[in-house]
């Protein structure tokens, strides 16, 4: 049974915004979402879809900007999550998994368990979806690397020494901050998909994960890592 809402929000045309990436990956799904092109009723719509913990959640950011992006967020989770179970965008229910990454609460019977992640960042939002792999995604612009940060600094501090010696060998600064971005993103895709942080992603088990850079709009880095094979 569907959920009452999903009419109103279809009429709003609040998923006009979702867009699905090709997938290099075989039941993988990939959405791509442009948060700050979501109107104020829109957002309202997508809220409809939130449980209470995440209402009080997204009402603890301070900037209205940041509030309505959490929201959609959410709603767009919960969206997609339905319309891969097939139920009510209302019904999934989350838990934390090993290592306190979010997952969906198994349910008894041996069928499929769907995975799922998620990054955002500058108003863009990155979803993923995996029956039976686990999955992690992260999308980085390149503004983040803007202001004056100390890339050398970032560099020694994620880079392997391996990676470091290779990175400062590149002709240029742009090619320098093109090469970190690609690799920052590689490193948060992987550690997310773990659920144990960037740690994990110098640990040297990437060989359990297959690692893949997404086609995305000009200035974002997007890479998805998913488990080579199902449990």
């Amino acid at each position: 049974m569907k959920s009452a809402t999903l009419p109103r929000l279809r009429r709003a045309n609040a998923f006009r915004h979702l867009r699905k990436l090709p997938s290099p990956e075989h039941e993988v799904d990939l959405w791509l979402a442009h948060l700050d092109e979501i109107t104020d009723e829109e957002f309202g719509d997508l809220g409809a879809l939130l449980n209470p913990e995440e209402t009080a959640h997204a009402e603890k950011f301070f900037f209205p900007r940041d509030r309505q992006r959490q929201i959609a967020t959410r709603g767009y989770l919960r969206h997609l999550l339905g319309e891969k179970l097939n139920r009510p965008a209302v019904s999934p229910v989350f838990e934390k998994g090993e290592h306190g990454k979010p997952t969906l609460v198994r349910e008894t019977g041996n069928g499929p368990h769907l995975h799922f992640n998620l990054s955002h960042t500058s108003g863009w939002a990155l979803f993923a979806l995996a029956l039976d792999r686990e999955v992690g995604v992260d999308i980085e612009s390149a503004d983040a690397l803007s202001g004056g940060r100390d890339l050398d600094g970032l560099a020694a501090r994620i880079f392997s020494a391996n990676e470091l010696q290779t990175w400062r060998t590149l002709p240029d600064r742009a090619s320098q901050r093109a090469a970190f971005l690609r690799a920052w993103t590689k490193k948060e895709a992987l550690g997310k998909a773990t659920g144990e942080g960037l740690g994990r992603a110098e640990s040297g088990a990437a060989c359990d994960w297959i690692l893949h850079e997404l086609a995305v709009p000009a200035g974002l880095v997007a890479m998805l890592a998913v488990a080579a094979h199902r449990p």
